[in-house]
């Protein structure tokens, strides 16, 4: 065989032993484009129980948004679809769910017309009206982004880039405090010191007693269908929670100051309840013994204002007795226990 006839055979079995090396390999597959799925599994964590005598129901959506930026290059989105999954009750205790006539329902839910979940790229559970509407109410804070492949862990977040139609995005740290000092009732705080509990500090500034804004706290929009409010309870004393008010920003006074005398207040969150008592209630109001301070979040429109929707933000004791004219409380932070769901997406 000549020179040159063995350097093709050569090169013809080196080409056939690649080939043959080539097929012997498994070759990874592709992610498939089509991905589908049209339901969702959801197990809820630290939801707040509502049943069948509450007043506004759950609601899970899929929602699909598009960011976009405007002429001064503030970004915002837009919403290209959203669907609902259902409305449904929710017991805590008992980690069950309910249909809104009071029967148990299944933890999965369909979508409709086996719409496909990956064409959306937002999960999100909202407090609605048990009245059907089809509108989706801006209280979506409870959510989470879907894709493909990734966990799905919705939580409770302000600060998420998602809730940016809900709170005025923050990276501080919430905190709060309050003090016991009545400022309205005749204009001077130590006339009935303790009927007055206002969020914020009062400090001593180069000898002078002043107002500290100390409520820090992420400003709710105009828009956002929650709120928060100041809530105190004392077992024994009130048959019922007493809020101090309604705010969406810790920087000015809550909506409601219905319990303060004819003189001046801060213009801070916070309740003086020394006049226009409800029934059942001698005021001034002595705010020392056992009870509670909170600060929740609440549903807007509020269709319960007489109690305290159990989502606490914020907890601290009252004093169990007189504390100096300058003493303050801090409250414990309860963001970590606020509500969140896992999914998992499903085929049916």
């Amino acid at each position: 065989m000549s020179r040159k006839s063995r350097l093709v055979v050569a090169v013809v079995t080196v080409l056939i032993a690649l080939v043959i090396i080539s097929c012997g390999k498994d070759e990874p597959n592709p992610i498939s484009t089509n991905v589908y799925g049209n339901a969702v599994l959801l197990r809820p964590f630290n939801l707040p129980t509502l049943e069948d005598d509450s007043k506004v129901c759950y609601e899970l959506w899929l929602v699909d948004f598009e960011y976009t930026r405007d002429s001064d290059s503030n970004e915002f989105r837009i919403v290209k679809d959203e669907i609902s999954l259902g409305k449904f009750y929710w017991n805590n205790h008992r980690y069950k769910f309910y249909s809104l006539t009071g029967g148990p329902r299944d933890s999965v839910f369909a979508t409709p017309n086996s719409r496909n979940v990956y064409d959306f790229n937002t999960i999100m559970i909202t407090l609605e009206p048990l009245e059907e509407d089809n509108v989706r109410s801006n209280n979506g804070v409870i959510f989470d982004d879907i894709e493909f492949g990734q966990p799905i862990r919705g939580e409770f977040d302000f600060v998420n880039r998602q809730a940016r139609d809900v709170v005025y995005e923050t990276e501080f740290e919430m905190k709060a405090d309050f003090v016991l000092r009545t400022y309205s009732d005749d204009g001077l705080p130590e006339q009935n010191a303790l009927s007055g509990l206002w969020f914020h500090d009062v400090r001593n500034v180069s000898g002078v007693w002043r107002i500290v804004k100390t409520l820090v706290l992420p400003v709710l929009t105009e828009n956002a269908n929650i709120t928060y409010e100041g809530w105190i309870e004392m077992p024994g004393v009130l048959s019922k929670p007493l809020s101090t008010g309604k705010f969406k920003s810790p920087e000015y006074k809550d909506w409601n100051n219905q319990y303060v005398g004819p003189y001046s207040f801060p213009n801070l969150p916070g309740e003086d309840f020394v006049d226009h008592e409800p029934a059942g209630l001698d005021f001034p109001l002595t705010l020392v013994g056992s009870g509670m301070v909170y600060i929740s979040i609440e549903p807007y429109p509020d269709p319960d204002p007489d109690e305290r929707f159990p989502l606490t933000i914020f907890s601290s004791p009252l004093p169990v007795s007189t504390p100096l004219n300058s003493s303050h409380f801090p409250m414990e932070n309860r963001y970590g226990f606020l509500p969140g769901f896992n999914a998992t997406v499903m085929e049916l």
